[in-house]
């Protein structure tokens, strides 16, 4: 009895959009001012390419505005900072980004992402960060940081990577 075998070519679709976002949809944040008087938690200033930004896309004290009909998709984080009064070194610490709703009756945090640096040999922290699997903010609502508090910051860079996606 003989079987009867059948070959099929199939056809690979192209993909429906390109692996990688537009160059115009890259984003890269860099901290701003603090959201409130006395408080750690701050905002973010986009920073385009020739490093400006633009201050209609900035909301004092809030930070960077997403544009209506897109989400922010954070994708890296990179850091580093000195401290007025350092914890030892191996200390460990809390850095958070997190989504900021505001409303008349003020602003309400939520936390979605935390690293744990270790204080180093030279009293400072640092790292970049891949968020695998990362998180979106959407539009009406600002991407926010609390840094880890013992002291002054001295010498902060703090930068977030990602791009802008239609909701």
């Amino acid at each position: 009895m003989a079987i009867k075998t059948s070959t099929t070519k199939r056809r690979m679709a192209a993909p429906a959009a390109p692996c990688c976002p537009e160059a115009g949809d890259l984003v890269v944040l860099a901290t701003a001012n603090p959201m409130f008087e006395g408080g750690t938690t701050r905002g973010f200033s986009r920073r385009r390419s020739d490093g400006t930004y633009i201050s209609s896309e900035y909301i004092d004290p809030y930070g960077y505005v997403i544009p209506r009909g897109k989400c922010l998709v954070i994708t890296d984080l990179s850091y580093y900072s000195g401290f007025s009064q350092p914890l030892a070194p191996g200390a460990l610490t809390k850095l958070t980004l997190g989504i900021v709703k505001v409303s008349s009756s003020g602003w309400q945090q939520t936390i979605m992402f935390v690293a744990s640096p270790q204080f180093s040999n030279n009293k400072v922290i640092g790292g970049n960060v891949s968020l695998n699997t990362g998180f979106a903010v959407s539009h009406g609502c600002y991407l926010s940081v609390t840094p880890p508090v013992h002291g002054d910051l001295v010498s902060t860079d703090l930068f977030v990577y990602g791009y802008l996606k239609p909701l």
